[in-house]
């Protein structure tokens, strides 16, 4: 996101290789052996997924309380970093989640969690 304009776009592009890669450079035992297999219980998601959301709320207002709206609180420069990315002129708030969020939720945690704990630092 620092480098050049031109190439901000090979951030998105490495965390989907990033998560992609177990199936590309590994076989069904080798994916095994980094965790990945079926949860045991589907009801322990929702939680996870709450206890995420809550974790979220509290780096918000801990970002807010200690920076304020100034380049130093990291919500603020990330949207900076997007804002200069692409040109958002005209977005609802509803297609800049679409736009950004949701990847950023999805190939981001993923594709580090994947690639560096199951593959690097094995």
């Amino acid at each position: 996101m620092l480098g050049p304009a031109n190439l901000r776009w090979v951030l998105p592009v490495s965390f989907i290789m990033m998560a992609v890669a177990p199936w590309v450079l590994m076989n069904r035992n080798g994916r095994r052996q980094i965790g990945f297999s079926r949860p045991g219980s589907l009801r322990s998601i929702l939680p996870a997924v709450v206890v995420g959301a809550l974790a979220a709320v509290v780096c918000f207002f801990i970002g807010f309380v200690a920076f304020g709206r100034g380049p130093d609180n990291w919500f603020i420069s990330i949207t900076g970093n997007y804002r200069n990315t692409v040109d958002t002129t005209g977005f609802t708030i509803a297609r800049l989640h679409l736009f950004f969020t949701i990847p950023a939720l999805v190939f981001s945690p993923i594709g580090e969690e994947i690639f560096f704990r199951g593959l690097l630092q094995r």
